[in-house]
């Protein structure tokens, strides 16, 4: 029996509900042709339009979600815990705008190699938003095809408007096209970034294509609009993903998400249940941080995404002194060591595939200078010892009692312990506090918790190294409480070293 959203709060914040949407018939005419992209030729060559920087933000739809909550709680509580809304005489409930999007998509024959089935989808999805905006705010946003701006030029497939000005660009690709574009894009995207010299290394006007025309098309055209759009969804049909792009005095720098599925084809495997925030929770979001004029500032803090120091793409928020870091950095000529090539070195790895923490660690955090870190009671290194395992920490995953960053190629977490305005002397023992507990709870390492590799030195004071054991149920926008039993403890480990505990 399918979940039951008696809330337009429900239908945003699902909390386990079956949002799965499904396609019943598929077109698959036209696979002889090779996949591409359409050519995107700026009208006016204006090279500060084009991306600085590209970034992958993995938790990024986890964050929107997080923060739709708080949104929702503070500005229109009253609204979405509303169970229905009249509209021309007719009533519409959340559990009825859902139906419809589902009955929707079944009715498609959904062709893989043609964008028109995105288009069909995408009108579907449109309808859904616009209900529940309407529900939160009294007001319908319009999806428009194919606006134009300056030169006459069209600037996306779609937009999403509100008082008649652009909020969000929806440029649609075939699955075909964006299973070979877009999936390679964010390959390209997934360790420490793309830089926009790379990117767009051109000084006059040329034509794109591959990503370099989607990614080219979206922030050239976001910032010719007046106020800059700062939202952006590539979307095939069955997958997604999701730009963010601050508004900046200097170029654009454009954060995405990971890659989502939103359709499932018939014969697809469906997952127990959907951790992923539904797309129009997205959206919504989306329109409810411009509706109520929430500043960049404010975003980039509850989106936890990397602030880099230039268009480059430097330090997040850590602050990183070029005296005494790199000390205990051996066999590097000074230019290797202020270079930022330094290759990531694979640490090594037990039986059990677990990470086996070096007695020392360079680490650095985005493009920054690399930074020494000892384990806590060990003598700093000697110029005569063998170079140091390197980690390249290339995500942020915000701050509150540390400042806390992830690799994606080496799957650990550090924690320094800084925090700006908060005092070290509590942060470092916030630290020694959480160690304590990771010692006592040995028991339920890498089932509950992760694998704490142990306590660390560094130049501007205490970090602790963990294992990346995934998105935490925090960051999925799920409670404990909401999980089946099964879920909580069906595991032969958990029951084995849990015994103990019986």
């Amino acid at each position: 029996m399918k979940s039951v959203f008696t809330t337009w709060r429900n239908l945003l914040v699902p909390n386990g509900r079956d949002t799965r949407i499904s396609l019943l018939r598929v077109d698959e005419t036209g696979g002889h042709r090779p996949p591409q992209t359409s050519t995107f030729n700026p009208p006016v060559w204006h090279h500060n339009r084009l991306p600085s920087r590209v970034y992958l933000v993995r938790a990024l739809p986890f964050k929107m979600h997080q923060d739709l909550r708080r949104i929702l709680r503070e500005r229109c509580a009253d609204r979405a815990a509303a169970t229905q809304f009249i509209l021309y005489g007719r009533s519409y409930t959340p559990d009825d705008v859902l139906s419809n999007l589902r009955k929707e998509c079944k009715n498609i024959t959904f062709p893989v190699n043609y964008e028109s089935g995105a288009e069909s989808i995408a009108g579907a999805v449109s309808r859904l938003v616009g209900d529940i905006y309407y529900a939160l705010m009294d007001e319908l946003p319009m999806f428009a095809r194919q606006q134009r701006i300056e030169h006459n030029t069209v600037i996306t497939d779609f937009s999403y408007k509100l008082d008649n000005q652009v909020k969000i660009l929806w440029e649609e690709k075939s699955p075909r096209v964006f299973d070979e574009f877009v999936e390679k894009l964010v390959g390209q995207i997934s360790g420490r970034g793309l830089s926009g010299r790379d990117l767009y290394p051109e000084t006059s006007a040329t034509p794109y294509r591959g990503y370099r025309a989607i990614l080219g098309k979206l922030s050239y055209h976001g910032m010719s609009i007046q106020p800059q759009v700062r939202w952006a969804v590539v979307f095939s049909g069955l997958k997604y993903i999701v730009i963010y792009i601050p508004r900046l005095p200097e170029r654009p720098r454009l954060y995405c998400s990971p890659i989502m599925r939103f359709c499932l084809q018939l014969g697809d495997p469906e997952p127990a249940g959907q951790a992923l925030p539904p797309i129009w929770s997205m959206l919504v979001y989306m329109l409810l941080t411009e509706t109520f004029n929430i500043s960049d500032d404010t975003l980039k803090q509850q989106l936890s995404v990397p602030v880099p120091s230039g268009d480059s793409g430097g330090t997040a928020s850590l602050p990183l002194r070029r005296s005494k870091i790199l000390r205990t950095i051996n066999g590097a000529g000074e230019g290797q060591r202020h270079s930022g090539n330094l290759a990531e070195v694979g640490i090594a790895h037990g039986a059990d595939g677990s990470l086996q923490a070096p007695g020392a660690m360079v680490v650095q955090c985005f493009d920054g200078l690399p930074m020494a870190l000892s384990p806590v009671g060990t003598p700093q290194s000697s110029g005569g010892e063998k170079q140091h395992p390197f980690v390249h920490l290339d995500c942020y995953l915000g701050g509150g009692w540390s400042s806390v960053y992830a690799s994606s190629r080496s799957h650990v977490i550090v924690k320094f312990a800084t925090v700006p305005k908060k005092e070290r002397a509590e942060l470092e023992r916030q630290l020694r506090n959480e160690k304590a507990a990771y010692d006592k709870l040995t028991l339920l390492t890498r089932l509950v918790v992760p694998l704490c590799y142990g306590e660390y030195v560094w130049y501007g004071g205490r970090a602790l190294v963990l294992s990346d054991e995934g998105q935490s149920l925090a960051a999925l926008g799920m409670e404990f409480a909401s999980l089946e039993l099964v879920e909580r403890c069906d595991s032969p480990q958990f029951k084995e070293n849990s015994a103990d505990f019986m």
